[in-house]
């Protein structure tokens, strides 16, 4: 698989985080929204459809207090109050990476009604998104699919379905089933702007996986357009990544930094930080540098893509890339003059022994990858 997961809450967790903000949370004493800005508001949730939520505040238990309402693109995290069996369990298992035990969770209770009953109406469609998303991220995309598609029958005025619909078309271009993903993006187009933004930055991704860079850039310059601004950064970072592979590193190095002032998630944080490694080692490659020059220079771009694992939680396939190639600079830099002490060989050798041995990066190539170059380098 060639595209990164990393928008895929990417769409994954960082779209839905871009476009709704998905709950990540434990057990509160009353539902809380987090707004893009920090502002916590906390109450009882009193809708929460396609047209926006609507929040009464107060101590959430109906005391009448002031009614707030936001759309999507103002809310980073719903934190949803609810007393069913294994609901926090469920959210608690996501939050940790263990998406099947996530996904059973969830599943348990959409399987007994008795325990769907203890879930308040307006926080169901959150519960079957949830299920599908569990089992999305656990790598089970015929089963999300089908979880998806339930939830846009269940409750089509859901806001929720976008996100379905957004996790849909990225299963879509990963499996490269480019087919499925016109009516997806035609539903897409039919929404606000923000929605337009998203289809466009889809149909930029899906243009990346059948390797037409430079007419992916133009899709995803079209989405930087829109009025998101964290979709703006996810565009930003893909055209980066789109003009690297068009050999305009100068240009890809400019969108990256201009994502990383936009505050974006951190999945895209962690993105943007590997393109500009990836710009450094062009650059060393297109000005040919050697010596004192080459050192500085490998030195950064290990900073960068340190900056990934150390600082900006990501994906595995995003952390992965970072860590292998951090491991690659440091196997450059062990042969250099001045630095033959083999300390440089042993980050090297000690960064792509994780990237074989940790269950995380199994599903990816890079296991496979590090141990390659392990022998490569014996």
């Amino acid at each position: 698989m060639k595209l990164p997961l990393w928008h895929a809450l990417s769409a994954r967790m960082v779209v839905l985080a871009l476009c709704a903000g998905v709950a990540l949370s434990v057990c509160a004493e009353s539902d809380k929204v987090t707004l893009v800005n920090k502002t916590v508001k906390s109450g009882k949730i009193t809708k929460d459809d396609k047209d926006g939520l609507e929040i009464e505040l107060g101590d959430g238990k109906g005391g009448g207090g002031a009614r707030q309402t936001f759309t999507s693109a103002d809310i980073a995290d719903v934190d949803w109050d609810s007393s069913a069996e294994g609901f926090h369990e469920g959210v608690t298992s996501f939050r940790r990476g263990a998406y099947s035990s996530a996904a059973e969770s969830f599943q348990s209770i959409l399987d007994q009604k008795e325990l769907l009953d203890q879930v308040r109406p307006i926080a169901r469609p959150y519960v079957y998104f949830m299920f599908a998303e569990s089992k999305y991220r656990g790598g089970k995309l015929a089963e999300a699919q089908a979880a998806y598609q339930k939830l846009i029958s269940a409750f089509p005025a859901s806001r929720y379905v976008s996100f379905a619909i957004t996790n849909l078309a990225d299963s879509a271009i990963q499996s490269k089933a480019f087919d499925q993903l016109t009516p997806l993006l035609a539903v897409l187009r039919q929404g606000g702007n923000d929605q337009k933004q998203l289809a466009d930055f889809y149909e930029g991704e899906a243009l990346m996986a059948q390797n037409k860079p430079a007419e992916a850039a133009k899709k995803y310059a079209n989405a930087t357009g829109g009025p998101v601004p964290r979709v703006k950064a996810m565009a930003l970072v893909s055209q980066a990544r789109s003009l690297m592979v068009t050999k305009d590193s100068n240009k890809a190095r400019d969108l990256a930094q201009s994502a990383l002032a936009l505050n974006p998630p951190e999945g895209v944080a962690a993105a943007a930080h590997s393109v500009l490694g990836d710009a450094i080692l062009a650059d060393i490659e297109g000005k040919k540098l050697a010596g004192v020059a080459l050192q500085d220079a490998l030195l950064d771009a290990v900073l960068e893509y340190m900056r990934v694992q150390n600082q900006y939680p990501a994906d595995a396939k995003t952390e992965g890339y970072a860590i292998f190639q951090a491991a690659d600079c440091f196997r450059r830099l062990s042969k250099l003059p001045g630095r033959t002490n083999g300390e440089d060989q042993g980050r090297a050798v000690a960064l792509l022994g994780r990237l074989a041995s940790e269950r995380r990066f199994a599903s990816t190539e890079f296991p496979n990858k590090a141990v390659k170059q392990l022998d490569d380098m014996k």
